[in-house]
C-alpha cells in the first residue's frame, strides 16, 4: 500500500494506482488514477480543481477539498468512481461522465458534501447517472440541471434514499423524486438552503415532494406530478404552472403564483398566500387564523380561485395586505369560496388614498377601494373680511376641496383645492355678504359626496359709532308707551340685541325682544312699555358679530 505523504509539493499531479493511504493535508494540482482506494482520514487539497477516473477508485473518509476554484470530476472508459468523502469548496463543481462503446462511465456521491456554488452534471449520453447515496452530497450547492446530458438519482441498491437537501435547483432538466434503492418509495427533496432565488421548469414526478426552505424564491414554472406533501418552511415558493402535490404553508412561508395547486393546500399562522395573478386551487383550501393573504391589485390583479372546498379560520382572522390598487372600484380576492364571511378578514398594509372595505357574497371576498365619505363637523367662524372653516378628518381622504355659493344649496364654486389638512381661512370676502360653504375629501380614486352647508357673514370689528349709547325718545304714555332706541351706524353683520335689568347691582339681564340685524346705518328699536307698570329700570344693547 503506498502512503501519499501530507506536505508534497503544490502543483503536481497525483495518480492513485493500488491502495492509497491518505495522512495530514496533501496538496496537488490534479488527481487521477487507474484503479484502487483512498483511504485515511487526511484532506487532499486539489488546487487544480481536477479529479480524472479512468479506471474505478474510491475516495474514502478523507475531505476532499477545491478550494475557491471550480471543481471538475472527470469520468471516462465505463469507469466508476465513488467519492465518500466530504468535498468542500467555493467554487461550485462540474461532474463529466462519458459512454464509451456503449457503456456508461458513473459517479457515486456518498459523502455529506459542504460545498457551494453551482453543480452542473455533463454526459455525452442520457444513460449517464450520477448516484447519490448520501443525502446530504448536494446540500450546500444549486443543481443546475438543465439536460447536459446526464441525470442523477437517489440512492441504490442497499442505499437507500428517502430524503436528501439541495441548495438550489435550477433548469429544465425533469426529476423523479423516487428512491431508486431496494426499498422504492418517495423521497422528500428539500430546497433553498443558500438562499438564491432560482427557477426549474422540469417536471417533478414521484411519490415524493418538495420542501421549500431559506429565504431565498423557488420558482416552478413546469408541470409538476409528484404526489407527496409539498411543504413551505421559508422564503417562497412560487408556483406559475401545475403541482399536483398537497402544499402546506408554515409561519415564515410564502405560496405564490398564477398556476394551480391539484393537491389540499393549508396556510397556518404567520403563513402568506400571494397569487400574482389568478392562483387556482383545484382541491380544498384552508385558511388558519393568523396567515395572510399578499396581493396587487394594479395591472393583473391577484386573486385566489378555489375549485375545491374551502374552510376558513376557526378562530382568529387572515388579513389582508395590498400593495397596489389600479384605481377605485370592487376587486375579487377569493372566489368560489362557499361559505367565506368577511368577518374573518381584515385589513392590514394598505396603499394611501383609497378607503377600503372588504365584503362576502356568493363565495367571493371583495375589496372595495372608493373615494372618502364626506366630511362631517364643518364650523364656519366670521371674522374681519375672513372666514375660517374647520372640519373632522375623513378616512382614506388626501386633500379636501373648499366651496362656496352666495345661494344657499346651489351654484358653489370651487375656491380651494389640495388643502392637506382640516382647516381653511377664506379670505376674499366682502363684510356683510353671507356666504355659505361645503368640504369634500378627495383621494387616488377621486372626489367624495360634499359635506353639509354651513354659512358665515364676515363683518368688521365691534368699534366705532355704533358702540356710542343710544338715543333715547319716549312717546305716548300708559299702557301706549313706546321707547326708541337708534344705534348710530349699524353694522351689517352684527346684530343688536336689547337687554333689561332693574338694578345694576346684582348683574342679572333679560333679553327684550329679538335681535335687530345691522343696516350699515341708523337703527331704530321701538319697544312698547307700559309705564304703569314699570317704575323704573335700565336698558343696554348687546353687540354681536
Amino acid at each position: 500500500m503506498a502512503t501519499l505523504a501530507s506536505g508534497m509539493p503544490p502543483g503536481q499531479n497525483a495518480k492513485v494506482s493500488g491502495n492509497t493511504t491518505l495522512a495530514g493535508t496533501t496538496s496537488i494540482n490534479a488527481l487521477w488514477g487507474t484503479a484502487g482506494v483512498i483511504s485515511g482520514t487526511g484532506t487532499l487539497d486539489v488546487t487544480g480543481g481536477a479529479i480524472v477516473c479512468n479506471v474505478g477508485y474510491t475516495i474514502g473518509n478523507s475531505v476532499l477539498a477545491f478550494g475557491a476554484a471550480e471543481g471538475e470530476i472527470n469520468v471516462a472508459n465505463a469507469r466508476t468512481l465513488t467519492i465518500n468523502s466530504m468535498i468542500s469548496g467555493s467554487g461550485g463543481l462540474t461532474i463529466c461522465l462519458e459512454n464509451y462503446n456503449g457503456n456508461n462511465a458513473s459517479l457515486v456521491l456518498g459523502g455529506s458534501n459542504t460545498y457551494s456554488g453551482v453543480t452542473t452534471i455533463e454526459g455525452n449520453s442520457p444513460s449517464l447517472v450520477v448516484t447519490l447515496t448520501n443525502g446530504f452530497a448536494f446540500q450546500d450547492t444549486t443543481l443546475n440541471y438543465n439536460s447536459y446530458g446526464a441525470s442523477f438519482q437517489f440512492g441504490a441498491g442497499a442505499a437507500q434514499i428517502t430524503s436528501a437537501t439541495l441548495g438550489g435547483l435550477e433548469g429544465a432538466q425533469n426529476l423523479a423524486l423516487v428512491n431508486a434503492g431496494s426499498g422504492g418509495g418517495g423521497v422528500a427533496l428539500t430546497v433553498g438552503g443558500d438562499g438564491d432565488n432560482t427557477i426549474y421548469s422540469g417536471v417533478l414526478s414521484g411519490a415524493g415532494g418538495i420542501v421549500k426552505t431559506g429565504t431565498g424564491t423557488l420558482a416552478l414554472t413546469g408541470t409538476c406530478t409528484c404526489t407527496g406533501t409539498t411543504s413551505v418552511t421559508s422564503g417562497v415558493l412560487s408556483v406559475t404552472g401545475s403541482l399536483a402535490s398537497p402544499v402546506s404553508v408554515a409561519a415564515g412561508g410564502t405560496l405564490a403564483g398564477t398556476g394551480s395547486i391539484g393537491g389540499a393546500a393549508s396556510v397556518a399562522g404567520g403563513g402568506i398566500l400571494a397569487p400574482a395573478g389568478t392562483f387556482t386551487f383545484n382541491g380544498p383550501l384552508a385558511l388558519q387564523g393568523g396567515s395572510a393573504i399578499a396581493v396587487a391589485l394594479s395591472g393583473t390583479p391577484g386573486q385566489i380561485a378555489v375549485n375545491g372546498t374551502y374552510s376558513g379560520p376557526a378562530s382568529g382572522v387572515v388579513t389582508v395586505n395590498v400593495s397596489s390598487v389600479g384605481g377605485a372600484g370592487a376587486y375579487s380576492l377569493i372566489t368560489g369560496a362557499s361559505g367565506i364571511s368577511a368577518a374573518s378578514f381584515q385589513l392590514g398594509a394598505m396603499p394611501a388614498g383609497y378607503t377600503y372595505a372588504l365584503t362576502a357574497t356568493n363565495g367571493t371576498l371583495s375589496l372595495a377601494a372608493s373615494v372618502p365619505p364626506a366630511p362631517t363637523g364643518l364650523a364656519a367662524t366670521p371674522g374681519t373680511g375672513e372666514v375660517a372653516l374647520s372640519w373632522n378628518a375623513s378616512s382614506g381622504a388626501t386633500s379636501y376641496d373648499v366651496q362656496r355659493t352666495l345661494t344657499s344649496g346651489s351654484g358653489y364654486t370651487l375656491i380651494a383645492s389640495l388643502v392637506s389638512g382640516t382647516s381653511y381661512t377664506d379670505a376674499s370676502v366682502s363684510n356683510g355678504t353671507t356666504y355659505y360653504y361645503v368640504v369634500s375629501a378627495v383621494n387616488n380614486g377621486g372626489e367624495g359626496p360634499n359635506s353639509a352647508e354651513v354659512s358665515a357673514i364676515p363683518s368688521v370689528a365691534i368699534g366705532g359709532a355704533e358702540t356710542t349709547p343710544p338715543a333715547i325718545v319716549i312717546s305716548g304714555g300708559g299702557a301706549n308707551t313706546n321707547l326708541a332706541l337708534t344705534i348710530q351706524s349699524s353694522v351689517i353683520g352684527h346684530t343688536y340685541q336689547v337687554q333689561y335689568s332693574s338694578n345694576l347691582v346684582s348683574g342679572s339681564w333679560t333679553n327684550v325682544g329679538l335681535p335687530q340685524a345691522g343696516t350699515g346705518s341708523n337703527l331704530v328699536i321701538n319697544m312698547p312699555v307700559n309705564s304703569s307698570s314699570v317704575s323704573f329700570g335700565f336698558y343696554r344693547i348687546l353687540i354681536q358679530q
